[in-house]
């Protein structure tokens, strides 16, 4: 039952903002000065290919849209047929994510590009860094709009709804591996410790909501949930290549899929990312994390 009702709820918090990001992108293509906003998003730097520190937020953005690491793919996906093939679910995931969120990207800055011709401001010194973005700069966009509140009402309902489509998946990943692990209480408290659970995150969410809890966010988000994934994604790799082993692992997938061509060449590529790549580059990147940080509109620690 429990399931089936996840499901449902998914149908709408996954398709809506998908809705809304069209709308919006239709929108900021009719600016004036989108076109602005869009070649200050498509032209690369090439200088900063040296700074590591780029590869890094590139990854780790990778890894949130993705939901890398978190166990959230591992839940849903066992809830497949066993000879599902998982490899074309992996492609799917990964392309559609990396589309939507450059599709996103342009959005933001369309409307940026607006802001910056109207504002007659440069458009550097209209974007900001993490939440700033999309609490004050995106905003400032929207608001030179004709009927400005009606599109940031949408704006923040698809921010809600992605937000809300998160918390689902992560809620039952956690849900779903008390129940692996304790079957006969789940059987009998089953929505005892789904309440327990949602309640917890409530509670544990508040401090952000507080007139300081910007600055606790950004403190989370840069310090602790960035060091435990780059964790988390280096216990799992050691987990499954060295100690599991990844042969056994590949065996694994051959066994519920069969040998096919592409497969192999895929499982080759991931032996080599999973055992050296991921978990070097992870590394590497932890100390990048540096001990001073501009928290949120020029406050730092």
């Amino acid at each position: 039952m429990f399931v089936g009702n996840f499901f449902q709820a998914t149908y709408f918090t996954a398709t809506f903002p998908v809705l809304l990001l069209v709308l919006l992108f239709v929108r900021g293509l009719t600016l004036e000065g989108s076109w602005k906003g869009l070649q200050y998003y498509t032209t690369p730097d090439w200088d900063k290919l040296s700074d590591m520190a780029i590869w890094y937020n590139a990854a780790a953005q990778a890894v949130y849209s993705n939901g890398i690491a978190y166990g959230s793919h591992i839940v849903l996906s066992s809830y497949n047929k066993f000879d599902n093939n998982v490899v074309r679910d992996g492609f799917i995931l990964g392309i559609s994510n990396s589309f939507i969120s450059i599709f996103g990207g342009s959005i933001v800055f369309s409307f940026l590009g607006h802001a910056s011709v109207t504002l007659n401001r440069p458009i550097d010194q209209m974007v900001d860094n993490g939440p700033g973005l999309i609490f004050i700069a995106y905003i400032r966009g929207m608001n030179q709009l004709p009927g400005s509140p009606i599109w940031c009402f949408l704006f923040f309902m698809m921010v809600f709804t992605l937000g809300l489509d998160s918390l689902f998946v992560h809620t039952w990943t956690f849900y779903a591996c008390v129940a692996d692990v304790l079957p006969d209480t789940f059987k009998r408290r089953g929505r005892v410790l789904l309440f327990l659970t949602c309640a917890i995150l409530f509670f544990l969410g508040l401090p952000i909501t507080t007139k300081g809890g910007i600055h606790l966010l950004v403190l989370i988000d840069n310090y602790a949930a960035q060091v435990s994934i780059l964790v988390c994604i280096i216990v799992e790799c050691v987990t499954v290549c060295w100690i599991y082993g990844i042969n056994n692992f590949i065996l694994d997938i051959q066994m519920m899929m069969g040998h096919r061509k592409f497969t192999n060449m895929f499982l080759k590529l991931i032996k080599v990312t999973w055992q050296y790549t991921v978990p070097i580059f992870c590394i590497v990147s932890i100390p990048l994390i540096s001990d001073s940080y501009i928290f949120y509109n020029g406050i730092t620690s």
